[in-house]
């Protein structure tokens, strides 16, 4: 018994370790209010997928994709002020995206990406004459 009580022990530092150098690495990531661009958002878990558009429509974003947690979003926004006007929709906080990004194995995976909307627009070719 006291071999199990010891790799109980170990298993739950190893955990308390990890879960707080985790917590510290998001906070770090978070973005402040002012912040605008590609971000990861995270909105309340009772929500549904309609009130997570709504309210990033409503904070003047547009939605980019959903990660791998249900309330866990990546939106879009080229206005300034972006992410604290999430916050005042009641998204809890946001994050750089990059780190939530899935690695690529053999190009058999991919990670939350879109085009931001000024790119969508219609380009003419160097070569178009008006």
């Amino acid at each position: 018994m006291t071999g199990h009580r010891h790799a109980a022990l170990l298993l739950l530092a190893v955990l308390a370790a990890w879960s707080l150098l985790l917590g510290l690495a998001l906070w770090q990531l978070r973005l402040n209010d002012e912040q605008a661009g590609k971000v990861v958002v995270l909105f309340p878990p009772a929500w549904d997928a309609q009130t997570h558009f709504e309210r990033t429509l409503r904070a003047g974003g547009l939605v980019v994709g959903q990660a791998p947690l249900a309330n866990l979003w990546v939106v879009y926004s080229e206005q300034a002020g972006f992410v604290g006007r999430l916050k005042d929709q009641g998204a809890w906080i946001a994050f750089q995206p990059a780190p939530f990004a899935i690695v690529t194995l053999g190009g058999c995976f991919s990670g939350p990406g879109a085009l931001p909307p000024s790119f969508l627009k219609t380009r003419r070719l160097s070569g178009d004459r008006p």
